[in-house]
């Protein structure tokens, strides 16, 4: 059985707010290809065991052994999977490993040196979150190093290529555009732009250096005055034990003081006997302050959702990080897919 319990302060934020003068910043890949997250109701892609047999096999992984996993369209008891799926988001569990093993997942081609997993004998089911990019054909291959071993993915969500619709131009499109307006009859030579600029140089009508500098730095001051939304996340597992981890931080700025109203949620993959804690604040330590969530797995194994707000006040100028610190009573339980968000409310 699994409890859940968590303390809070103030409303729970979900930070898809669509009011006016609040921005949504997020820390997103700079350059390059890009792609979209999209979790899903949690759907079983392969149990191996002979009493369920989804996805095609009934035996276990022996040594050495490898099993391919399709990933989009229909596979075992997942359907509509889009087929432009790039990469997933999976839980993984060993159960009945005959030997000390460890298991590999990856999008194919030479077997990485990485572990994914680390059954051994007698252990009870071994869960864990992993996230893989699929290859060209939308499978990935699950590779086993020793003995015997059966496993039970489930799919919990993908992430796909972005696509732009008919409101974007490409590169070429817009050079194209570019280039039908050089010699048309609304764009000014330069000369003229000049002609221009030097009609205008001794008039009230246009600002020194200094002056439009001093305009831009009061509206920097006023644009950090307003109040924003900050948001971060990661789909990856963070293996916990009992010292404490920050799993993900923000960054924050609040020039005349405020307040953070801040919400996290993630996924913990516990073991019986586990007693996993997350606590939000500005500190690098575990603390039992308002925010504070915990699961206790008891006799129980599997997966459970953690959550948890708390509002921090800043009674001065701060100009830091809010971190979510997690720890386990042991080093068996792990937590993914989180999410970090906070909403800036500046003085």
């Amino acid at each position: 059985m699994v409890r859940t319990r968590w303390a809070a302060i103030g409303a729970v934020i979900a930070i898809t707010l669509g009011a006016g003068g609040v921005g949504l910043v997020e820390a997103t890949k700079g350059t390059g290809d890009r792609t979209v997250f999209t979790s899903v109701a949690s759907c079983r892609l392969v149990d191996t065991r002979p009493a369920n047999g989804i996805g095609g096999r009934v035996t276990p992984l022996g040594p050495t052994d490898t099993h391919t996993v399709s990933a989009r369209g229909t596979s075992g008891e997942c359907s509509d999977i889009p087929v432009d799926v790039r990469a997933v988001a999976l839980n993984i569990t060993a159960l009945g490993a005959s030997e000390p093993t460890h298991l590999t997942v990856w999008p194919g081609g030479d077997v990485p040196n990485a572990s994914s997993l680390n059954p051994s004998p007698g252990q009870p089911p071994v869960p864990n979150a992993v996230t893989t990019p699929l290859s060209v054909d939308g499978t990935f291959d699950v590779f086993n190093f020793a003995g015997t071993v059966h496993v039970v993915i489930d799919l919990v969500g993908y992430h796909q290529d972005h696509h732009h619709d008919d409101r974007y131009h490409t590169k070429t499109e817009v050079d194209g555009l570019l280039a039908d307006k050089v010699d048309a009859g609304d764009v000014y030579a330069r000369s003229d732009v000049d002609q221009r600029l030097a009609a205008k140089a001794d008039t009230d009508s246009v600002w020194t250096k200094g002056q439009a500098d001093g305009r831009y730095a009061n509206r920097q001051v006023v644009e950090r005055t307003l109040p924003y939304a900050i948001r971060s996340s990661s789909f990856g597992g963070s293996q916990l034990s009992t010292n404490d981890r920050t799993v993900l931080s923000l960054s924050y700025e609040l020039p005349q003081g405020g307040q953070l109203v801040v919400g996290y949620s993630g996924i913990v993959y516990g073991n019986p006997g586990d007693r996993a804690n997350c606590s939000v604040g500005t500190s690098t330590s575990f603390s039992w302050a308002s925010g504070t969530s915990e699961i206790d797995f008891g006799d129980g194994v599997g997966t459970a959702t953690i959550s948890g707000t708390r509002v921090i006040d800043f009674f001065s100028a701060s100009q830091g990080a809010v971190r979510l610190v997690c720890k386990n009573s042991d080093a068996t339980a792990s937590i993914g897919n989180i999410e970090l968000n906070a909403l800036v409310l500046p003085n």
